[in-house]
This record gives C-alpha cells, structure tokens and sequence, in this order.
C-alpha cells in the first residue's frame, strides 16, 4: 500500500535569504530547517543542522545538493531519498511551486503510528480467533 506524504508536509519552514540564513546560525537563533532563498525569493535550497556540521565560509556552501520531492510521492520513495543524499528535510514541491519540507522525524513517527495501529488489529484478530463467540 502506497501512502503519499501530502498529510505530513509541513509548511511552516522559514524562508530566509543567505545573509539573514548567516545571522541565525551566527546567533544560533532558528529552529527547524531553513529554506534558503536567493535575492529575488528564488528558493535555492534547504539548510538544517546536519548541513552545518561541515566546514564552510558562506551559508551557501552549507546547502547540499538534495531534490525536491513532490508531494504526490509516497513514504517509501521520499525515505529512499532521504537514505540516498543522507538528508533529514527536503523541499516539497506541488508543480513548479515550494509548498513546504518533509522531515525524516515526522516520517518515522507516522510509520510508527501505522505499525501500532496494525499491532492493535492484530492482536484484536488474535484475539477473537482464541476465543471466538459461542452460536
């Protein structure tokens, strides 16, 4: 079963442009991923805490190479990315336009969800089928 990621994109990611991107991590003032845009809000990429454990000199150095996933696109492919450019947020796109960033932490914690939910199930059938009601 295919579960697309439209139901945990986040859109709450703060766009900024490389010289405010620079004053946060300055300040260690920001939460959460960055998006990064360039002087005409062009969105260039995205910038999270993993990003800045490398040595750079400019913020746009920090932002690696990583797709934009879109978000018709199922858990599975959106994790293999992640595995793939080793990233915990990407950007997700609808058409041509940035709507928000997925994170592999909501990813997990809906994979979770969906595997204590079956868990319940199956122990309810496990359940019944024990003990099942006398006709």
């Amino acid at each position: 079963m295919q579960v697309s990621i439209a139901s945990l994109v986040r859109n709450e990611a703060r766009q900024v442009n490389g010289y405010t991107a620079a004053a946060l991590v300055k300040t260690g003032n920001y939460s959460g991923p960055l998006v990064i845009t360039d002087d005409v809000n062009q969105v260039m990429g995205i910038l999270n805490e993993k990003d800045l454990q490398k040595p750079y000199t400019l913020i746009i150095d920090c932002i690696s190479d990583k797709p934009v996933v879109s978000v018709s696109q199922d858990i599975k492919e959106v994790l293999d990315i992640m595995a793939e450019y080793q990233a915990d947020h990407l950007l997700v796109g609808e058409g041509e336009k940035i709507i928000g960033t997925i994170s592999k932490q909501d990813l997990v914690v809906h994979l979770k969800s969906a595997v204590d939910e079956q868990s319940h199930v199956l122990h309810e059938l496990a359940h019944d089928l024990k003990s099942p009601v006398a006709s």
